[in-house]
């Protein structure tokens, strides 16, 4: 893979960085990859190097290029880290994932860390991680103390889906962002909108979940390094959940550069979040987990992930204040359908313990339900579909069909 010919372009609305992707041991599509905001932010955004470079390496080696070329000078320590991060990811997924050599020259000085009093960023969907983190650190640290985030990232291309091919969603984005914008007025935050094609580069699914959501992120990042010096990645899991993941405090840190540092952000259960969100009334109000990008709604109140939200809302007695969903009831059917997708130790670690507390609201067939899936054959299933591929339902479905 080579990267070159960097460049930097405006209009009278937008900004945009872009650099050109060129494959060359297989037969993706060459592409220019860019990332663009607003030109109110556009004398702190740069084609920075690092950030094509981090954004482009976990691709490459997934699909197995040799090399990864590219121009411009790049930092010592996010080579290093490069190096670190491939290293885990084949160690993790398989030694036939092997390490890419990169060819860059080493910058002799990072220019990104020679301005002080540089902002603190956290990337923002406006999901349970994000406002968890967002609103510990504003419990924790006066407006005005160094580790005080002030600026936030909402990111068009990730999980709201740029695909040029596809539904155009710009308007979901749009609706996203001026719900993301009430909830930065109420913390005192900056909000930085960016639309970037980065996750086209290779969109399988699985690969953007399990290698490179971290590394894409970091790479937005390194484009604001002129701004931004420390930036948070809200965990996905708790630390008695931690898994293999394309974002992971193994790997975040390792996408940092001398002058910014990327943070794996607060360790702490689905549960744990949400009772801490459960009194800020702007986050029930505007919180958004869905990922189906609705045209109406900013969630859908159907899909799992937000029936995973309103369980756990309603097991504290808060769904009834949550207006960000269009209902307030959820069926045990509901709710069987959102763990058949769970791992084991997910549902051990977020979902056994609603039993009681649904228990206390009144709701006793959804903690029947609760505790009747911990019971052998739903430990079974998750097991079998977490590790077995779901080879063991197959198997007992044939049975069933046999003569």
């Amino acid at each position: 893979m080579q990267i070159k010919n960097f460049k930097k372009e405006e209009n009278s609305e937008l900004s945009r960085v872009a650099a050109s992707v060129i494959w060359e041991d297989n037969n993706q599509p060459n592409r220019d990859i860019y990332f663009e905001t607003t030109n109110k932010f556009k004398n702190d955004l740069s084609a920075n190097p690092n950030a094509f470079l981090t954004g482009c390496i976990l691709p490459a080696m997934y699909l197995k290029e040799k090399r990864i070329k590219i121009e411009g000078a790049i930092s010592q320590a996010l080579y290093n880290g490069l190096l670190r991060n491939m290293q885990l990811l084949r160690r993790w997924y398989g030694w036939k994932y092997k390490p890419v050599k990169i060819e860059a020259r080493i910058a002799k000085n990072d220019n990104s860390k020679t301005k002080q009093n540089k902002k603190v960023g956290l990337f923002f969907s406006g999901g349970i991680d994000s406002l968890f983190s967002l609103r510990s650190n504003r419990l924790n640290f006066a407006l005005n103390h160094p580790y005080s985030i002030s600026d936030c990232l909402i990111i068009y291309g990730f999980d709201i889906f740029h695909d040029p091919s596809a539904e155009n969603k710009t308007h979901v984005f749009e609706r996203a962002v001026k719900n993301a914008s009430d909830i930065a007025n109420d913390a005192c935050i900056n909000l930085i909108p960016i639309a970037t094609n980065i996750r086209h580069l290779y969109s399988y699914t699985k690969f953007w979940t399990k290698w490179f959501h971290g590394a894409a992120l970091s790479s937005v990042a390194h484009c604001f390094s002129s701004r931004i010096g420390i930036m948070n990645i809200a965990s996905t899991d708790s630390i008695m959940n931690l898994q293999p993941w394309g974002s992971h405090p193994r790997l975040d840190k390792n996408y940092s550069s001398e002058g910014l540092r990327i943070v794996h952000d607060k360790l702490a259960s689905r549960i744990e979040k949400i009772k801490m969100l459960a009194d800020w009334d702007i986050a029930l109000q505007k919180l958004r987990v869905c990922t189906q990008n609705h045209d109406e709604l900013l969630n859908c109140g159907k899909c799992i992930k937000c029936i995973k939200t309103m369980v756990m809302l309603l097991a504290i007695g808060k769904l009834r204040y949550a207006t960000a969903f269009p209902r307030r009831n959820i069926t045990v059917e509901e709710l069987k359908m959102a763990f058949r997708h769970q791992s084991q130790i997910d549902f051990n670690v977020n979902y056994l313990s609603l039993a009681e507390l649904l228990e206390n609201e009144g709701q006793h067939e959804l903690a029947m339900a609760i505790r009747k899936d911990a019971g052998f054959k739903g430990t079974l299933r998750r097991l079998d579909q977490q590790y077995l591929g779901n080879n063991l339902a197959k198997l007992y479905s044939l049975f069933l069909k046999s003569p």
